[in-house]
Formats: C-alpha cells, structure tokens, sequence
C-alpha cells in the first residue's frame, strides 16, 4: 500500500496454486474503505499510521527490556533481523534514538542459519543455597563432578568428541533477603571477593545500587558443556569505495509524504558500495527500506550497515487536532513511559514487598493532577493517586524544579500507610513553567504501627497503623533530606522498623519519577509541548467517550453487600442512557467503623474506576477522563469517608474487595472473590528481631486475569483480588526469607491448585473454576485474620453464592505431628492462634451450582 514491499521482487507463491503475486489492487481497495470512515484521510496515510504504530510498539518493547537490563540503547547498534526486519529498521532506531543499523545477509533466515551454525549445548542446574565463602571452589569441583558429566555426557551423546567438550560454569548469586539472583561465571582461581566483586558490578548495572552490608548466597550453580558447531569465520574483501546507481526508480509512502526512491539489487552491489536513502535494497529473503537521512554502506563482509546521516529532527509539525493514528500512538506513549517508570522502581528497589511482588505503581498527570496513563500495575493504586497529587498542588503554593514530595495520609489523599506515594513536577526547558507531574506508589513491607507489616486487624486509629506522612519535602531542590525523613520514619509513637528499607525503596521511587521525567522530556523535544499537552486531553477524551458507550447499554440496578463483620456496602446506579451518564450513589452504606474497616475516599473512586474501565472492550488507559461520565455519591460519616483518626488499613484491601463485588452485583458482572486474605507474622519482643514479614498471602497464590469484560470468561482458576495486581510469589521463598529474613517463620505445608467444586462443572461454561490451598504452621507468636468466612462471593446467572473460604486452624499433638491431623478450630480469627497449630486456608472459586457446605 505504501510501496515499500514491490510485487515484483516478491515470491509469487499466493492463490490456490500458489503460482500469484501479491494482490496490490485489493489491499488498495480495503484501504480505500478505511479511508472512507475517517474523513481527513488518505489511504496511504492510514496505512502509513499503522505502520507507525508498530513501529511505536516495537521500539517500545526494545526500550522495556533494555531499560529492565540497564543497558543505554543509544550508545549501541540495532541488529535487524527476520524476514519484514528491514522494512521498519530505521524507523525503530529513529525511535530510539540509535543511528546505526547491522544487516546480516541471511538476516531474513537469521534464525535457520545461526541454528546450523552453532555449538551443541547441555545444561545442567542444582539448587544450592548456601553463603559465598571461601570454600566455593570446593563447591563448583563438586557440581562439575556431577551435574557437568551429565552435561557432558548429553553432548557426547550427539557425536561431538569427548576432547572437543569444554565446561562453563556459573554461579547464581544474589543477596540474602532477596530473590533476584545474577549469573557470574566462574573462572578457575576466583575467590569470593573476586566474585562479590564481580557480582556487585552486575547488580550496580542492572539495578542501580549495591548493599555492602548485606551477605551474598550462591542460589545455585549452573554447568553448560559446549562442543561440536562450525569454526567458520566470515571473510573480508578490501575493496574501494563506490557509488552504484540504481537499477530502476520507484517511490514510496513515508513520513506523510511520497518519497522518490532508488531501488539496488543486492546482487549488484559489492563491498564498498555506499548509497543513501530514500532508497529500497532489493536482497534474496528480504526487503532493506532506506528511509530519508539514512545511508547504506556494504562492508568488507558483505554486511549491510544503515547509518543516519542527517540529524534527525525531533519535533514533529503534526497539529493539536485529535488524530485517531496519533491517539493510539500517544496512547502507547504515555503508557510506556508508566512501564519504563514501573521497571526502575522494580530494578533500585530495595524490599521484597515492591523488588519481587511488584507491589507498587507508576503513573502519568497533567498540569492539574488529572491521571493520563498508566502502566499495568495496582489499580486501587492507579484510581487513587490523583487525589495524592492534588494534596501537594494544594499544600505546596510554591513548587520549585527539583523538589519531591511523599505522602501517605488517608485524609489528604492516600489510602492507607503502607502506601507511599511519591510525587515529582516537571517543569519546561527553562525550569520556569510547571507543566506535569509523575508519581510512584509503594506498598512499603512495614511503616510502624503496633504489629509489624502495618497491617495489624487489631489497630483502632490511624496512629496504631503507623507514620503519618502528609506533604513531606522528599527533596529540596535536588537535595535529598535524608535526615528529615529518618526523624519522621522513627519519631512515631509506633516507628518503622527497618528505617533502612524504606529509605531505600523511598530512593527507588524517586528514581523512577526521574524516568519518567526524562522520558516526558524526550517526548517535547519529539512533538513539541503544545502536542504533548493536546493529546494528554485527547487521551482522556477518548476514555470518557469510551465509557459513555458502555453507559448507553446499561440499566438501573442495586446491590447490598454484607460483609463478615455484619456491616453493608449498598450502592444503587442510576443511568441516564440519554445523555450516556451515570450516578453511583453509596448512600445507605454503614456509618464509620471502630475498627479499621474504613475506606477513604480515594478507595471507593478507584473501585469506580476499575469496574466501568474493565467493562469497555477497547485498549485505552485507565485515566481521569474513564471517571468524567460517572457522578460518585459517598455520603459523610460512613465507612467509605471516614474522618480522623479512625483506622483505615483494611479499607485499602478488604473494603475495596467488597466495593468491586458490590459495583460488580449492581452491573452483572460475575464475582471473583469474597475478599483480600492478609496474614501478617513477625517478631516485636527482641530488638534485634524486630522483622517485618510480607503483609499479604493471598498475591503469593492467586493469579490476576488481565482480560476485560469479566463476564465472558467462565473457568478461570486461581481467583484473583479485583483491586490486587502484584506478583504472586513463591510462597516457600516468602517464608525463608521474606521482607528481611523470618526469624521465626511459619512453616509451610502442602500449597497448590484446589478442583473446583461446581455441581455441573464439567457440564456448565460458568460451573466452578479450581481454587487454591495453603496449610502453615504457627510460629512461637501468631495471629490470624481471615474474611469471606460468612458471605462468599456471589454467582452468575443463578445467583448462587460460591463457595467461602475455609480456614482452619489444627493444633498438631505429638504423636500425630507428622500426619497433620489434630483438633480443628474452624474459621480461627485473631489472638486464637498458638505455637504449633496448623493454619488452613482453602478458597475455591464457584459461580454456577447452589450453596453447599464444605466437607
């Protein structure tokens, strides 16, 4: 359509025998069609729009991973392969800020040729768990011995000679407390300082710091034989520089123009040749587009290398007008820059809470705090942290370039402790005028409070739930206040209990805002600020039209929610499909609770959010404008606007549960869980054992479906918490070593998959999916909260309740301590739970037959 690919140099291997070239006039004709339903538009600028959106999407993905890896892509070469590679290479690397392009000739077959080419491999891996000391020569002898010959053996077995075999070994390292192991190889004569040396320079590049306190463990070794491959070395011919002509002329659609284009046959040209675009380079397996200021040079291996030749010029005359190409393009734009914020926070945190679980969130505002995009991460975080945003607008008149505030307080714009959110402004080039803002979200492993993990059920006000942060200077100008923050962390009443860790991961945070800071700034210098700024509204107008469509196909419902502790969430929708509009009216809902069973308002606009997002078909980013249709009543002084100093730590996880299944009962759409499930253990009597532990179980066994419309998809197991998106881990890893080491860890039994228990499971698209056990035992002190023991979540169609939660705790006598079996206490709660009983946790997902109890 765009002229890039030539029916004539193309196989004509189409219709039904096979013997056709491409059909250009029906590609033409569909286009034409496209053309049509967007006025405005010419086909070869539509075609030219998806294009760039791939292209949008696959330097997007380059820059993820190297981003994850800690690799600055600029400083490199793109390496082009497979069959369509050529077509986009330097479009991706205009992208990417890269001027330099390698073309393999058989890159379109890159993948057959280097297979035929390469050595056989075999490669073994033992779980090894112990410190790097000096002994560790000792150990790698050992797995060579063993798991090297088995290596060995498997290679020999394909006809490589046993002399011909050489052994690479690799040490898995990481840091004690954390689950992000590095591989190091070993060379012979290393000692533990080299490879802690070694170890420390790869962590410093892929995360971004190093911890000299803490001890390094050898997770595992690895032994890989290699042997057999070709020894083949590709030639060089010295030949002198040249400047072919091309065969024939043609043209193509780029940039939203025609370009007049050489097109070169490959076969014509030798090392040395030099040409440059716009050009077409015509090879056997594929097709090299040589886009305007780009050149291409044959080398003396017969390599084609693309280098730009002309300064690209970044800002772009595209308009202020809504573009539908440019919409999904900013779109992906906005949203990667939440992602590629979401990476560094990953790669410099310092908790396993946000390192490992991925608990944490980034996210994207304009100049007034509204959300404009956001990566896939905690949407109870992602609806929420506009109004944490809009308390520092509010709090801080004077806002100056550098400055970075943090704030946790529920009745300013937070949610709970726990989480912090970090805000940072962007301002323009010349640091005078305000124009955006980037937050980051953890969920801290522990902020004070009277238990650790903050996470006590037993805390009555905010201050037993730990430090209040409302509004705190992080950094000054670009001076980082670490004093102050630690007088604040341990000032408390109830202080933090690893000052360390939270300053770390408050260090990591800021470092991800300054991401998203510089990649806000690249996008300026691309578009231009008065693009950026237009299609940040563009964006969220897009989601506020794409919820009103949504509106127009609902009806006015209910729904009362009981939860456990005899309190209800009632809200009635009202919709106007007229004006394609709606009212959620949380009136009638429980007054304010003692306990903390009490959710902020940033909660309940985050649930809202969350449940008309998912229910609109198209790939948009939750943002501000999804919420702009909708009308939210919370009427004061219930358990949805609680007022100081009430408790708020469950509202964040439990209240918001039982928010999303009430929107979800009044909307139709199936449930997915009662509740969240915390258990939180630690240890507060000795100093030196004052640990925190992961304050959720529920994310390290159940799994998130991504998918929208949660109606549609019957069957799917492991139920996951609506509000919850953080990773679910490895739960043996979590009790080993957790937050900063259990110094009493439970003791883990049987986890895994429980079948789902539907009458007509087999029968019925919405019987019964599987759902999830775990059985623990007690430590020396434990307690146990556990929800969804009374109200299970409700059904589809029918209407029946699924089935509840089970938890129980066994007390283990002596004589039955390894069969498990012993006295049951059924749906144990807090205060009930005793060094040596068992606790069961059971939940199985169930959305067709009719209630029925466990056996």
């Amino acid at each position: 359509m765009v002229g890039k690919l030539n029916p004539d140099f193309f196989p004509a291997i189409f219709g039904p025998r096979r013997d056709e070239k491409l059909d250009v006039a029906a590609v033409q004709a569909k286009f034409a069609e496209f053309a049509k339903a967007i006025p405005g538009k010419s086909a070869e600028e539509i075609a030219d729009g998806f294009i760039a959106i791939a292209v949008m999407n696959m330097a997007n993905a380059i820059k993820k991973i190297s981003v994850e890896r800690g690799y600055d892509v600029t400083r490199y070469a793109l390496n082009c392969f497979g069959g369509a590679g050529g077509q986009h290479a330097c479009l991706v690397a205009d992208h990417l800020g890269m001027t330099e392009i390698l073309i393999h000739p058989y890159s379109g077959l890159l993948s057959a040729y280097g297979m035929g080419l390469a050595s056989i491999r075999a490669t073994r891996q033992m779980a090894f768990e112990a410190p790097l000391g000096g002994n560790v020569a000792e150990h790698v002898a050992s797995a060579e011995a063993s798991i090297g010959r088995e290596a060995v053996t498997e290679v020999a077995g394909q006809g490589v000679p046993a002399g011909d075999i050489r052994l690479v070994t690799e040490l898995h390292l990481r840091y004690a407390g954390t689950d992000s192991p590095i591989e190091i190889t070993w060379k012979p004569g290393d000692g533990p300082q080299a490879l802690r040396a070694r170890f420390e320079t790869a962590h410093r590049g892929r995360f971004g710091f190093t911890d000299s306190s803490k001890q390094v463990v050898i997770e595992a070794i690895s032994v890989e034989a290699i042997g057999g491959g070709k020894g083949f070395e590709e030639p060089s011919v010295a030949a002198p520089e040249t400047m072919p002509k091309p065969g024939k002329t043609t043209r193509f659609f780029s940039h939203g123009a025609w370009q007049d284009a050489g097109v070169f046959l490959r076969a014509d040209l030798t090392p040395g040749a030099r040409f440059s675009g716009p050009a077409i380079l015509i090879e056997p397996n594929q097709t090299i587009v040589v886009e305007p200021g780009w050149e291409a040079r044959v080398t003396a291996k017969d390599h084609v290398v693309l280098k730009r030749r002309e300064v690209l010029r970044r800002v772009k005359a595209i308009g202020t007008e809504a573009d539908p190409i440019l919409l999904e393009i900013f779109n992906n734009l906005f949203m990667s820059i939440a992602e590629q914020m979401g990476v560094a926070l990953q790669n410099t945190a310092y908790s396993v809470n946000i390192k490992e679980r991925l608990d944490f969130s980034c996210a994207v505002f304009d100049q007034d705090a509204r959300l404009v995009a956001n990566a896939p991460h905690m949407p109870v975080h992602l609806g929420s942290m506009d109004r944490s945003v809009e308390s520092i607008i509010k709090n801080n008149p004077v806002i100056k370039p550098g400055d970075v505030y943090a704030i946790n307080a529920p009745y300013n714009g937070g949610t709970h402790l726990p989480d912090i959110t970090v805000c940072t402004p962007v301002f323009d080039a010349k640091n005078e005028k305000l124009l955006f803002w980037v937050a980051s979200r953890g969920h801290h492993a522990d902020i004070g409070g009277i238990a650790p993990g903050s996470m006590s059920p037993l805390a009555m006000n905010i201050e037993e739930e730990g430090v209040y942060i409302d509004n705190f200077k992080l950094v000054d100008q670009g001076e980082f206040r670490e004093e102050a923050l630690v007088k604040l962390l341990t000032g408390a009443k109830y202080p933090v209990r690893n000052v360390i860790q939270n300053v770390n991961d408050l260090k990591a945070q800021i470092a991800a805002n300054a991401k998203g800071v510089a990649e806000l700034e690249k996008m300026i210098d691309s578009f231009g600020l008065d693009v950026v700024q237009a299609y940040m509204g563009h964006v969220q107008d897009n989601a506020a039209e794409s919820v009103a469509r949504v509106l127009a196909k609902l009806h006015d419902s209910s729904f009362d929610l009981e939860m456990d502790q005899g309190c209800h969430i009632r809200v009635k929708i009202t919709v106007n499909r007229d004006k394609r509009e709606a009212t959620v009216d949380f009136t009638g809902t429980s007054p304010q609770r003692a306990d903390n069973f009490n959710a902020p308002e940033p909660v309940t606009r985050a649930a809202v959010l969350y449940v008309f997002r998912i229910m609109v078909e198209d790939m948009i980013p939750m943002n501000a404008g999804c919420l702009r249709p909708i009308h939210i009543i919370i009427p004061e002084g219930t358990m949805l606007t609680p007022a100081y100093p009430a408790a708020v730590v469950a509202g964040n996880v439990e209240v918001s549960q039982g928010e999303c299944r009430s929107l979800a009962g009044g909307d139709e759409l199936p449930d997915r869980r009662a509740w969240c499930d915390g258990l939180c253990t630690g240890h507060d009597e000795q100093p030196h054992l004052r640990q925190q532990h992961l304050p959720v179980l529920r994310n390290h066994l159940f799994r998130l479906s991504r998918r929208s419309g949660l109606a549609r998809h019957a069957r799917r197991s492991h139920p996951h918490d609506q509000l919850a998106a953080d990773r679910p881990g490895n739960p043996r890893v979590a009790f080993s070593r957790g937050a900063g080491g259990f110094p009493h860890p439970p003791r883990l039994g049987r986890c895994g998959p429980v079948a789902g228990r539907g009458r007509h499971a087999s029968a019925h698209p919405l019987s019964g999916a599987d759902g999830m056990r775990a059985a623990l035992r007690a430590s020396p002190r434990a307690a146990l909260r556990a929800r969804g023991r009374i109200a299970g979540p409700r059904g589809q169609e029918l209407g029946a309740a699924a089935l509840r939660g089970d938890r129980d705790a066994r007390r283990l006598r002596p004589d039955r301590a390894r069969s498990g079996r012993g006295h049951h206490h059924r749906n144990a709660d807090a205060g009930g739970i005793r060094e040596g009983i068992i606790i069961i946790m059971q939940y199985t997902e169930r959305r067709y037959s009719k209630k029925y109890k466990l056996k």
